[in-house]
């Protein structure tokens, strides 16, 4: 049965942040900033979007961080600078910093 109104969810690449100390790992990087978001399409046409959530991933240790809304409300504004104490943590990386030490 055809449904005009159909619920996506997406997930979408908004740029890198600055260079900063991964929480995790320790190591200094660049992470990439991604855009959660659940749309609603009728007829295939994007009607609303909700459910907005930022989060980035270290390149090094794959750890997986939230940013605070004010955080990722001066990202969408063109400011990238974000601390990294503005980071909440979602899924820990592969290793951590004591072990990234001895390498």
């Amino acid at each position: 049965m055809f449904s005009p109104a159909r619920f996506h969810s997406k997930i979408k690449s908004i740029g890198n942040s600055p260079a900063l100390n991964c929480p995790s790992c320790g190591e200094e990087v660049e992470m990439p900033v991604f855009n959660s978001f659940e749309l609603f399409k009728i007829l295939e046409i994007p009607v609303h979007s909700f459910n907005s959530r930022y989060f980035t991933v270290c390149p090094q240790c794959a750890a997986v961080f939230e940013l605070a809304p004010s955080a990722a409300m001066a990202f969408e504004n063109g400011n990238p600078a974000f601390l990294a104490q503005q980071l909440t943590p979602v899924q820990p990386g592969r290793r951590s910093a004591t072990e990234g030490a001895g390498k």
